[in-house]
């Protein structure tokens, strides 16, 4: 097993360690847009992402996928190679008049070429404590319709 290797899954064992259980529907982070169009959800969560520096790597109107190199910004600092990056990916779910949000996270090692591979990322109440904060920010442009 590479040192590389063995340092992520230590990484990961401590910080599941260190945090406490999702307490979602999905068991990933959600936050619900009440009143909200679809498509002004799609278009809000989109520019904030890009605005806070995310990478698109895939959009449709169900699906957003952003990513961020990580260059050794990891917990634990462990060393990341340059095409290494944390992507998220929002799942939009239209349910009545409200938009659903549900993310995901993952660790990519060779972000970009024909030899990705993801490890995913344990989810945590901080996570879902951020997704809320970018929820909040979505009801306030698009909720109320």
């Amino acid at each position: 097993m590479s040192m590389r290797f063995a340092g992520l899954l230590a990484a990961l064992a401590v910080t599941a360690a260190c945090t406490t259980p999702i307490q979602t529907a999905s068991g990933q982070p959600d936050f619900t847009v009440t009143n909200a169009n679809p498509q002004c959800v799609r278009s809000t969560l989109l520019a904030g992402l890009v605005d806070g520096g995310y990478m698109v790597r895939s959009a449709t109107d169900s699906q957003i996928a952003v990513g961020r190199p990580m260059l050794g910004n990891t917990p634990l600092g462990i060393f990341l190679a340059p095409t290494d990056e944390r992507r998220s990916t929002f799942l939009m779910i239209p349910v009545g008049p409200d938009v659903r949000i549900v993310m995901s996270e993952a660790f990519i090692a060779n972000a970009g070429s024909g030899f990705e591979s993801a490890s995913p990322i344990y989810p945590t109440q901080e996570a879902q404590q951020t997704l809320a904060v970018i929820g909040s920010r979505v009801q306030a442009m698009c909720g109320g319709r």
